[in-house]
């Protein structure tokens, strides 16, 4: 098997386009029945991950980013967790359709917290809310 130095610089000989960018787009492993694991890459520019297709899971964990973190236009078969956020800027969640029950414990928020145009099937259940500003609900 070649060395992990090797497939890069291959890859950097090999697989960059005309824009200058290593683009490994549409890469086709649908006969392969092991995983693929694309973890621990530095990337001094942006990382784009569009267009996923997994029958399993997909685990995107322990993620630096020194600017935006953009998630859009996901389609989950099963759960979506997201779990120990620590974000400097904003956290915008919207148009989210949840066909189950939607958790949301444990937020600090240290600005504002909007919840806006909501709607529930079953029952709404907000405790142990702690707001030093305004509470205001219509």
């Amino acid at each position: 098997m070649k060395s992990k130095k090797e497939i890069r610089d291959w890859l950097l000989e090999n697989a960059v386009d005309d824009n200058g960018d290593l683009d490994l787009t549409f890469l086709d492993f649908g006969g392969f029945n092991g995983n693929v694991c694309i973890g621990g890459m530095k990337v001094e520019g942006d990382l784009y991950q569009n267009e996923q297709y997994v029958k399993g899971d997909l685990f995107q964990e322990r993620q630096d980013v020194g600017d935006d973190l953009v998630q859009n236009d996901q389609t989950v078969q099963g759960n979506l967790l997201q779990n120990f956020q620590k974000v400097n800027g904003d956290l915008l969640q919207n148009n989210q359709r949840v066909e189950y029950d939607l958790f949301q414990d444990t937020q600090r928020v240290e600005s504002n917290l909007h919840q806006n145009r909501q709607t529930v099937q079953g029952y709404l259940l907000q405790n142990n809310q702690r707001v030093k500003g305004n509470l205001t609900q219509d």
